[in-house]
């Protein structure tokens, strides 16, 4: 089908979903802490903000080895600082705009703002509410 494009979660994959999801929280002047990125992520996944395939274990926060993996690749790349704060780089940047149009990034930044929002603030004991409330589970001792 000439014309059509496929979605952006379809387009852009998982390490591209870490560059949107980066890129938002630099539009937002928001602090990706990199000891709880994987939490924003698996929250983000729950809160059927961003489709991401990454398979999460709990010890006691969400914590993903392929996603990880992904953010390694991506440092090493230079699409990202990971150090904490996380940030996406110029260059990463870049590659962003050139995968999305001006529409798509505003209206995904605008999509990921207000979760991410929530959730930059909070402490890890927070997030730990947070993360089990959604699984309906008790939280850990």
């Amino acid at each position: 089908m000439e014309g059509v494009t496929r979605p952006i979660e379809e387009r852009l994959g998982d390490p591209g979903k870490v560059l949107l999801v980066l890129g938002a929280s630099k539009a937002g002047n928001l602090q990706m802490e990199k000891d709880v990125f994987d939490t924003y992520l698996f929250l983000l996944r729950e809160d059927k903000v961003l489709n991401l395939s990454y398979f999460f274990r709990f010890q006691p926060l969400p914590v993903s080895d392929l996603l990880r993996d992904d953010v390694y690749n991506l440092t090493q790349a230079g699409f990202i600082q990971s150090f904490s704060p996380m940030s996406i780089t110029p260059h990463g940047l870049t590659w962003l705009r050139q995968s999305l149009s001006a529409k798509e990034e505003e209206e995904s930044f605008s999509k990921l703002a207000g979760p991410l929002g929530g959730y930059c603030g909070l402490s890890r004991n927070e997030l730990s509410r947070v993360v089990y409330a959604r699984l309906a589970k008790p939280i850990p001792r």
